[in-house]
């Protein structure tokens, strides 16, 4: 269970890196990180609620975000 809390902040942080930087190839493999990690984190969850939060955070992360 930790692991997959550890995999959810990863992909938040590379979220905020995302957002922070204006260079696009930074932008982009912040962004294909952030997926991964969210993927490792369906891979790691052992409760449906986690899986719910990873699925809320891929949602938000699709709508334009103003940084």
């Amino acid at each position: 269970m930790i692991s997959s809390f550890i995999t959810l902040t990863l992909a938040i942080a590379c979220v905020f890196v995302a957002c922070k930087f204006n260079v696009e190839l930074v932008q982009l493999v912040a962004s294909l990180m952030a997926m991964f990690w969210v993927g490792l984190s369906f891979f790691y969850s052992p409760f449906p609620v986690e899986t719910l939060l990873a699925i809320a955070f891929i949602i938000t992360t699709n709508k334009k975000v103003k940084c």
